[in-house]
């Protein structure tokens, strides 16, 4: 029995009492004055100075743990400190922050502290494509800022282009970034879903499915990237390992800003960079991605570069780089009219061609504009009033 000189080991002797009667965590939270999680670990460790009473199995996925530790990480604290203000061991702590890096948040660890972090390492993983064939012209499709869980995004027009690319049996998809709206200040009552958990399944349930199309994306800085700034979350793996837990295994995470995905040929490779930069739209529209390019270090070219964040849709060559801005899959928004920006709504399907030695020697983009709702609820019924004779 403890030492009942002890007054944690006198509270622990209580709880045992009460545990013998049958009372539950509800209850010892109540006649103690804690909350139901610090009842739960006092009725954990009071079962373990009761002969042949089991104590409570640790674990580390309790939603209610996970909330207390993440509040404990909004500054540096040891892993001991934490086993201590959480009463669990030093094994159960590590478990636990394992537990959230495995659903995506970002948990930084300096010396002998862990804290939440705000930001991760930039680049994302390389994915290697092998040509099979070359000297044959290879095909992708984009789709940009799509803004899902925003009033003003276009679903009809993703639909749209995941059918195109399922009619052209095209099997690859790019997407660079602001795939969610996020959530800030001004853009708050234009959203249909608010909240991280609630925008990345809004995504999963609205991203086109089709047979054979894997699509790649990357998270940008605004938007997706506010959670990472608030949160702590690095939502576009939390969106994968959602989606993956629903069965999706088509939508895979490049990373944080940019990609580059190596086109291998027999004799060499090039790359495509997937890419959502930052600021804003200049004053001519091909402005900002050929300043893009000409800051390029030389000898870290992409081939193909696709560029996401402006809302355009342009094509320019600068430095022999093919350099495609990809539009938007939104409407024009709020703030956008307010900063006086246009949106380009549609999807590209890019067309190329890479030779024996890894050079592109061929680049077609195929631009499929859309025009507003209206349009084509104004279209549809004039073609049903003419199959009916109206």
């Amino acid at each position: 029995m403890p030492r009942q000189d002890d007054p944690r080991q006198r509270l622990l002797a209580d709880v045992a009492k009460m545990v013998q009667r049958g009372q539950g965590r509800k209850d010892v939270a109540q006649a103690l004055k804690v909350s139901v999680w610090e009842a739960r670990q006092l009725i954990t460790q009071a079962r373990v100075l009761l002969e042949n009473v089991p104590a409570v199995k640790f674990d580390a996925t309790d939603p209610q743990f996970r909330s207390i530790l993440l509040r404990q990480l909004n500054r540096p604290r040891t892993i001991k400190t934490l086993a201590g203000k959480l009463n669990v061991s030093i094994e159960e702590v590590e478990a636990a922050l394992t537990d959230l890096e495995d659903r995506g948040y970002i948990v930084k660890r300096v010396g002998n502290t862990v804290q939440l972090g705000k930001t991760v390492q930039t680049g994302g993983r390389r994915i290697h494509f092998p040509n099979h064939f070359h000297g044959k012209p290879m095909q992708f499709g984009v789709v940009s800022d799509m803004h899902m869980g925003n009033k003003h995004s276009r679903l009809d027009v993703l639909e749209a282009a995941y059918d195109e690319f399922a009619r052209r049996k095209i099997k690859t998809v790019f997407c660079p970034g602001n795939y969610v709206d996020g959530e800030a200040r001004f853009n708050t009552h234009e959203l249909v879903v608010h909240g991280f958990t609630d925008q990345a399944l809004f995504a999963i349930d609205n991203w086109p499915q089709r047979k054979g199309i894997t699509t790649y994306y990357v998270d940008g800085d605004d938007h997706e990237g506010w959670y990472y700034q608030r949160e702590g979350v690095e939502f576009g793996r939390y969106l994968y390992l959602e989606a993956k837990e629903r069965g999706r295994d088509d939508l895979q995470y490049l990373g944080y800003l940019e990609a580059d995905i190596l086109l291998q040929a027999p004799n060499g490779d090039c790359t495509i960079k997937v890419m959502h930069p930052g600021g804003g739209s200049a004053y001519a529209i091909s402005y900002s991605a050929q300043k893009m390019v000409e800051s390029l270090q030389g000898g870290l070219k992409p081939a193909i570069l696709l560029l996401g964040h402006t809302h355009k849709m342009d094509y320019c060559f600068p430095r022999n780089v093919h350099t495609l801005q990809c539009g938007t899959v939104c409407d024009q928004s709020t703030f956008m009219r307010k900063k006086k920006l246009e949106a380009h709504v549609g999807f590209v399907i890019c067309t190329f061609q890479q030779d024996i030695n890894g050079a592109i020697v061929r680049f077609v983009p195929e631009w499929f504009p859309f025009f507003d709702r209206q349009y084509y609820g104004t279209r549809d019924d004039i073609q049903k009033q003419m199959v009916v004779g109206g």
